[in-house]
Parts: structure tokens; sequence; C-alpha cells
């Protein structure tokens, strides 16, 4: 769980992980779709859904995991990077939480 201000953000589940494998030559990257849950002041707030891009450096509606006026919480860099050799459990995932300020 990452904590800002009266926030919290705790990775849920892997829902889908269509993301291209490391030893494997695909047409498209693929992407990988997780579950958020956000509290607020210590209370379930709610849940959302993220799209994170295979690059996992995109940040855009598709991964933003909360916002008011003064920053933006979301949701990037998903690991491990799938590999077909090696069998990955939901516990093994990792979900980069990033905030970012309002733009001065």
């Amino acid at each position: 769980m990452v904590d800002f201000a009266d926030i919290s953000v705790k990775f849920n589940k892997m829902l889908v992980d269509s993301r291209c494998p490391k030893n494997v030559m695909c047409n498209r990257a693929g992407e990988a779709i997780v579950e958020v849950l956000i509290y607020r002041k210590g209370k379930f707030f709610k849940k959302r859904k993220l799209t994170i891009d295979a690059s996992g450096v995109v940040i855009d509606a598709n991964n933003l995991v909360y916002a008011v006026e003064d920053y933006k919480i979301y949701g990037s860099n998903l690991t491990p990077y799938p590999d077909t050799r090696i069998e990955t459990k939901d516990e093994d995932y990792r979900l980069q939480i990033v905030v970012q300020p309002k733009s001065l």
C-alpha cells in the first residue's frame, strides 16, 4: 500500500496480462489491466481498473488512479514483465505509484 496525503492506494489484483513476453516476438506490445483499491482517510473509497502500457512509462487517463486539484496519482511500471520460462503468481506482481503535483 502507498500513502500520499489522505489517500492510500493498494494493488489488489492482476486482471489481464497480455504484454508480449520477453522471449517472444509479437506484432503488438500488449498491455496489462490491474485493479487497485483506493482509501481516503483510512476508509475504503472505491476500486479502479488501470490499463498499464507494455512500456510501463505512459502516464495518461488509462492509468489514472486518483485526481484532485493539487495532484494526480497514477499506476505505472508493472513488474515482473512476462517471460514464458517463468511462472508469475498473482502475489509476485508489483505496481509503481507515481504522484504528479499540480503544474506551476
